[in-house]
């Protein structure tokens, strides 16, 4: 996959996530990838250590997300998006997999409904002022 490529983007928001989320990436992990990679490769092999590497590294971000369940703050919402997007980069390279939940496991754009509006209403005044400039640039000539 080329470096410019990135998982798409789910319909929903990081106070749309729950806890149970977490346990289907953890399994999804843990028994369809790192399992497998060790029963079909010896000990101390490459093939073994990326595994071995692989669950902690993200179990590691597995437990991070699971942090951020706490409470309904702002700030706890921003930590969770980017916790959960780090880790959906981490599961990506295997969508397409049959237990892999390409509707679920995807990157989150905003914490809410209202910074996707806030995101939206931004992009609306940017455009209107580029369409103004460009409206005076042609008045002018």
């Amino acid at each position: 996959m080329p470096f410019y490529e990135e998982p798409n983007h789910a319909p929903l928001y990081a106070d749309d996530l729950s806890v149970e989320d977490i346990s289907p990436m953890r399994a999804f992990l843990q028994q369809q990838q790192v399992e497998n990679l060790q029963r079909e490769h010896l000990p101390g092999s490459t093939a073994a250590r990326a595994a071995r590497a692989l669950e902690m590294s993200v179990g590691a971000q597995i437990d991070e997300l699971g942090l951020w369940f706490n409470d309904d703050e702002p700030e706890t919402f921003t930590n969770r998006l980017r916790a959960w997007n780090v880790l959906v980069f981490s599961l990506w390279p295997w969508e397409g997999h049959a237990e892999f939940d390409a509707q679920r496991w995807r990157l989150i754009q905003h914490r809410d409904v209202e910074g996707d509006l806030r995101a939206a209403r931004h992009r609306v005044r940017a455009l209107e002022a580029r369409a103004e400039k460009h409206r005076a640039e042609l008045t002018d000539h």
